[in-house]
Protein backbone atom coordinates (compact mmCIF):
# COMPACT_ATOMS: atom_id res chain seq x y z
CA UNK A 1 0.00 0.00 0.00
CA UNK A 2 2.91 2.34 0.73
CA UNK A 3 4.18 1.86 -2.82
CA UNK A 4 0.75 2.74 -4.24
CA UNK A 5 0.64 5.86 -2.04
CA UNK A 6 4.10 6.91 -3.24
CA UNK A 7 3.00 6.47 -6.84
CA UNK A 8 -0.09 8.56 -6.12
CA UNK A 9 1.91 11.34 -4.44
CA UNK A 10 4.48 11.48 -7.27
CA UNK A 11 1.74 11.66 -9.89
CA UNK A 12 2.24 8.21 -11.39
CA UNK A 13 -1.30 7.27 -10.33
CA UNK A 14 -4.40 9.42 -10.53
CA UNK A 15 -6.74 9.62 -7.57
CA UNK A 16 -9.20 7.23 -9.22
CA UNK A 17 -6.42 4.76 -10.06
CA UNK A 18 -5.15 4.93 -6.46
CA UNK A 19 -8.62 4.27 -5.03
CA UNK A 20 -9.17 1.45 -7.53
CA UNK A 21 -5.86 -0.10 -6.57
CA UNK A 22 -6.76 0.03 -2.89
CA UNK A 23 -10.04 -1.77 -3.50
CA UNK A 24 -8.80 -4.31 -6.04
CA UNK A 25 -5.25 -5.12 -4.87
CA UNK A 26 -5.64 -4.67 -1.11
CA UNK A 27 -9.40 -5.32 -0.63
CA UNK A 28 -9.75 -2.08 1.33
CA UNK A 29 -13.19 -0.44 1.21
CA UNK A 30 -13.17 3.31 0.61
CA UNK A 31 -14.81 5.20 3.47
CA UNK A 32 -16.22 8.73 3.60
CA UNK A 33 -13.54 9.61 6.11
CA UNK A 34 -10.94 8.48 3.55
CA UNK A 35 -12.58 10.74 0.93
CA UNK A 36 -12.37 13.68 3.36
CA UNK A 37 -8.67 13.03 4.05
CA UNK A 38 -7.95 12.70 0.32
CA UNK A 39 -9.36 16.21 -0.22
CA UNK A 40 -7.06 17.65 2.46
CA UNK A 41 -3.84 19.13 1.02
CA UNK A 42 -2.00 18.44 4.30
CA UNK A 43 -2.77 14.73 4.31
CA UNK A 44 -0.13 12.23 5.37
CA UNK A 45 0.22 8.52 4.83
CA UNK A 46 -0.58 7.97 8.50
CA UNK A 47 -3.78 10.00 8.28
CA UNK A 48 -4.85 7.92 5.26
CA UNK A 49 -4.22 4.71 7.17
CA UNK A 50 -6.24 5.98 10.10
CA UNK A 51 -9.10 7.01 7.83
CA UNK A 52 -9.19 3.49 6.39
CA UNK A 53 -9.14 2.08 9.94
CA UNK A 54 -5.89 0.26 9.34
CA UNK A 55 -3.73 -0.34 12.37
CA UNK A 56 -0.34 1.33 12.21
CA UNK A 57 1.15 -1.12 14.68
CA UNK A 58 3.54 -3.66 13.33
CA UNK A 59 2.19 -7.15 13.49
CA UNK A 60 4.50 -9.45 15.39
CA UNK A 61 5.94 -12.25 13.35
CA UNK A 62 5.04 -15.69 14.67
CA UNK A 63 8.72 -16.48 14.92
CA UNK A 64 10.85 -16.89 17.99
CA UNK A 65 12.25 -13.78 19.62
CA UNK A 66 16.00 -13.41 19.72
CA UNK A 67 18.00 -11.47 22.26
CA UNK A 68 21.46 -10.15 21.61
CA UNK A 69 24.08 -9.93 24.29
CA UNK A 70 26.27 -7.09 23.07
CA UNK A 71 28.91 -7.76 25.70
CA UNK A 72 29.41 -11.36 24.57
CA UNK A 73 28.52 -10.72 20.91
CA UNK A 74 26.09 -13.62 20.86
CA UNK A 75 22.51 -14.07 19.79
CA UNK A 76 20.28 -16.33 21.85
CA UNK A 77 16.83 -17.66 21.14
CA UNK A 78 14.28 -16.68 23.78
CA UNK A 79 13.46 -20.33 24.33
CA UNK A 80 17.03 -20.87 25.60
CA UNK A 81 16.00 -18.98 28.72
CA UNK A 82 12.73 -20.79 29.30
CA UNK A 83 12.97 -24.31 27.94
CA UNK A 84 13.92 -27.00 30.39
CA UNK A 85 14.54 -30.58 29.47
CA UNK A 86 12.76 -33.39 31.27
CA UNK A 87 14.57 -33.80 34.56
CA UNK A 88 15.61 -37.10 36.05
CA UNK A 89 16.39 -37.29 39.76
CA UNK A 90 20.10 -37.11 40.49
CA UNK A 91 21.45 -40.13 42.38
CA UNK A 92 22.84 -39.25 45.81
CA UNK A 93 26.39 -40.39 44.94
CA UNK A 94 26.51 -38.10 41.87
CA UNK A 95 24.86 -35.10 43.50
CA UNK A 96 28.04 -33.92 45.23
CA UNK A 97 29.97 -33.94 41.94
CA UNK A 98 27.12 -32.16 40.20
CA UNK A 99 26.96 -29.47 42.88
CA UNK A 100 30.72 -28.90 42.65
CA UNK A 101 30.64 -28.69 38.84
CA UNK A 102 27.65 -26.32 38.78
CA UNK A 103 29.22 -24.13 41.48
CA UNK A 104 32.41 -23.87 39.43
CA UNK A 105 30.42 -23.08 36.29
CA UNK A 106 28.43 -20.40 38.12
CA UNK A 107 31.61 -18.80 39.49
CA UNK A 108 33.21 -18.86 36.03
CA UNK A 109 30.15 -17.16 34.55
CA UNK A 110 30.02 -14.47 37.23
CA UNK A 111 33.76 -13.79 36.90
CA UNK A 112 33.45 -13.47 33.12
CA UNK A 113 35.43 -16.57 32.16
CA UNK A 114 32.49 -18.08 30.27
CA UNK A 115 29.67 -16.43 28.36
CA UNK A 116 26.04 -16.65 29.34
CA UNK A 117 25.32 -18.98 26.42
CA UNK A 118 28.05 -21.37 27.61
CA UNK A 119 26.69 -21.18 31.14
CA UNK A 120 23.15 -21.92 29.98
CA UNK A 121 24.46 -24.79 27.84
CA UNK A 122 26.15 -26.24 30.92
CA UNK A 123 22.91 -26.02 32.86
CA UNK A 124 21.01 -27.68 30.00
CA UNK A 125 23.50 -30.54 29.71
CA UNK A 126 22.97 -31.27 33.40
CA UNK A 127 19.17 -31.04 32.97
CA UNK A 128 18.86 -28.10 35.35
CA UNK A 129 15.48 -26.41 34.81
CA UNK A 130 15.85 -22.72 34.00
CA UNK A 131 13.74 -21.23 36.75
CA UNK A 132 12.73 -17.55 36.82
CA UNK A 133 15.36 -16.96 39.53
CA UNK A 134 18.13 -18.34 37.27
CA UNK A 135 16.86 -16.28 34.33
CA UNK A 136 16.80 -13.16 36.51
CA UNK A 137 20.34 -13.81 37.75
CA UNK A 138 21.64 -14.23 34.20
CA UNK A 139 19.89 -11.05 33.02
CA UNK A 140 21.12 -9.03 35.99
CA UNK A 141 24.67 -10.18 35.41
CA UNK A 142 24.51 -9.32 31.71
CA UNK A 143 23.13 -5.86 32.45
CA UNK A 144 25.34 -4.85 35.35
CA UNK A 145 28.18 -7.38 35.26
CA UNK A 146 27.86 -7.47 39.01
CA UNK A 147 25.83 -10.55 39.81
CA UNK A 148 26.29 -12.16 43.18
CA UNK A 149 27.22 -15.81 43.53
CA UNK A 150 24.91 -16.23 46.48
CA UNK A 151 21.69 -15.41 44.62
CA UNK A 152 22.51 -17.17 41.32
CA UNK A 153 24.20 -20.12 43.02
CA UNK A 154 21.28 -20.57 45.38
CA UNK A 155 18.86 -20.48 42.42
CA UNK A 156 20.89 -23.14 40.56
CA UNK A 157 21.20 -25.40 43.59
CA UNK A 158 17.50 -25.02 44.40
CA UNK A 159 16.64 -26.01 40.84
CA UNK A 160 18.52 -29.35 41.08
CA UNK A 161 16.89 -30.44 44.34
Amino acid sequence: MLLAYREFETGSLSRNQFEERLTSDFNIPITTEFQRVMNDDRRTYLSLLKSLHISTRRIAEPTTNYYESARNQTVRCSTDLTTAAARKPVPADQKQNLVAELSKSTKDFLEGRVSSSEFLTTLRTHNVPLTPQIQKGVREHEISQGGQFRSLGQAVLTAIK
